[in-house]
């Protein structure tokens, strides 16, 4: 893992106790890959729940999983481009059980 990641990672790791919820039913593992311009895909995750806890590599299980190219990583760690522009625009690609992050998080889908 590079030193951008690492710096993402920490960063991460520092905003999710922001999500942090006792109420929570279960925990909810997010992946983020990141595919470099070699092909090669940079990995970490978080596990939301009663506390947040942040690593590099692959989650055992995730619900749900964010890819994007480290371009659009840069861009948006830089506040160039909010996640919801890389979205619209298919620079940042959700799988898993999406419905599940939005049941719990329902402010990210409200505006």
């Amino acid at each position: 893992m590079g030193i951008d990641e690492m710096e993402w990672v920490s960063e991460l790791q520092n905003n999710l106790f922001l999500y942090a919820s006792p109420n929570l039913d279960e925990e909810l593992t997010i992946q983020y890959e990141v595919a470099n311009s070699d092909g090669s895909i940079e990995g970490f995750y978080c596990v939301i729940g009663a506390t947040t806890e942040t690593s590099s590599g692959a989650a055992e299980s995730p619900d749900v999983v964010f890819s994007l190219n480290k371009e659009t990583a840069v861009l948006i760690h830089r506040g160039e481009l909010t996640s919801e522009e890389a979205f619209l625009k298919g620079l940042l690609r959700l799988s898993g059980n999406v419905e599940r992050l939005i049941d719990a998080f329902p402010s990210f889908s409200q505006k």
